[in-house]
C-alpha cells in the first residue's frame, strides 16, 4: 500500500533548491498534525467573545472585594 501526497506546484519566483519559506513551513506543520485552516481562523474571533464575556466577570468580582466608600487608607 501506497500513500500519495499531492503537492503544491513550484512558485515563479523561487527556484527549486531553496529553502521553503516560513508560510510552505507553517501550513506543512498544520497539515502534519491534522489542523484544518478553519479553527486557526476562528481564533481571533474566540479569543475576542472570551475577552467580552471574561471581563464583565472580573469586573464584577472586583466590584464585591472593594468597599463602598473610601478605602484602605480611609480615615
Amino acid at each position: 500500500m501506497t500513500a500519495t501526497v499531492d503537492t503544491a506546484p513550484a512558485r515563479a519566483d523561487r527556484a527549486p533548491g531553496d529553502p521553503p519559506d516560513s508560510g510552505d513551513r507553517r501550513r506543512a506543520w498544520l497539515r502534519r498534525h491534522g489542523i484544518r485552516w478553519g479553527l486557526p481562523a476562528m481564533l481571533p474571533a474566540v479569543a475576542l467573545i472570551g475577552v467580552l464575556f471574561l471581563y464583565p466577570i472580573a469586573y464584577g468580582i472586583g466590584l464585591s472585594v472593594t468597599p463602598d466608600k473610601g478605602g484602605t487608607f480611609s480615615s
